[in-house]
C-alpha cells in the first residue's frame, strides 16, 4: 500500500497538545504527578522527538505508549477513572507512534534502552510524585498485588524482569509488523 508520509513535526504537534490537555485536565484534578506514568511521559517524549526528529526517542517512546495500553485499561477496570484526555493521548498517541515506526524502523536492543528509560522515570516519579498514587509503581506493591509479594524489593524485582521480558517481545513484535528498511537517518 502507497500513502503520502505526513511530516513528521505535525504529528509531534498534535501529540503534543494531547499531552498538554490531559496535563491540564490532571492538574484541574489535583492528579499532576499522573503525567508521569511511563504512557503519558512517553507521549511527552514523542511530541519532543517528532517536533525534533530524533528517532533514537521515538523508537523509546512507542513500545511504552504500546505496552501501556493494556496497563492504562487495567487500571482503568480497578479505579473506575479515566478522562477524554487520557483516552485520546494514549491511543491516537499508539497511533501516532506506530505509523512513525513504520517510517523509521525500530532498531535491534531497543527494548535495553527502554528500560533504561523506565528506571530513571520510576526514580524520578519516586522523587516527584505522591505515594498514594504509586506512579510507575515506584512507592510500593500496587493493589492487589501484596498477597503475592512480602517486601516492595521482591515485587519491583519481578515487575522489573517481567517488563524487560514484556519489552523485549514488543521489539519482536514490531520487528515483524514494521519493514527493516530505515527510510531516514538518527
Amino acid at each position: 500500500m502507497k500513502f503520502n508520509k505526513i511530516p513528521f513535526w505535525i504529528l509531534g504537534f498534535v501529540v503534543l497538545v494531547l499531552y498538554i490537555a490531559h496535563l491540564i485536565n490532571q492538574v484541574l484534578n489535583n492528579e499532576a504527578g499522573n503525567t508521569l506514568w511511563m504512557c503519558n511521559i512517553s507521549n511527552a517524549i514523542l511530541a519532543i522527538a517528532l517536533l525534533l526528529r530524533v528517532n533514537s526517542l521515538v523508537r523509546v517512546s512507542v513500545p511504552w505508549i504500546v505496552l501501556g495500553i493494556p496497563i492504562w485499561i487495567f487500571d482503568i477496570y480497578f479505579t473506575g477513572n479515566t478522562s477524554i484526555t487520557s483516552i485520546l493521548s494514549h491511543l491516537i498517541g499508539a497511533g501516532i507512534g506506530m505509523y512513525c515506526l513504520y517510517f523509521i524502523g525500530i532498531k535491534k536492543n531497543t527494548w535495553i534502552f527502554c528500560v533504561i528509560y523506565y528506571l530513571i522515570i520510576q526514580q524520578i516519579s519516586k522523587l516527584l510524585t505522591e505515594p498514594s498514587l504509586n506512579v510507575n509503581i515506584s512507592h510500593s506493591i500496587y493493589k492487589g498485588f501484596d498477597v503475592l509479594f512480602s517486601a516492595y524489593w521482591q515485587y519491583w524485582l519481578f515487575t522489573t524482569f517481567l517488563i524487560s521480558i514484556l519489552l523485549w517481545l514488543l521489539e519482536l513484535i514490531f520487528k515483524l509488523l514494521i519493514p527493516s528498511h530505515e527510510l531516514t537517518k538518527d
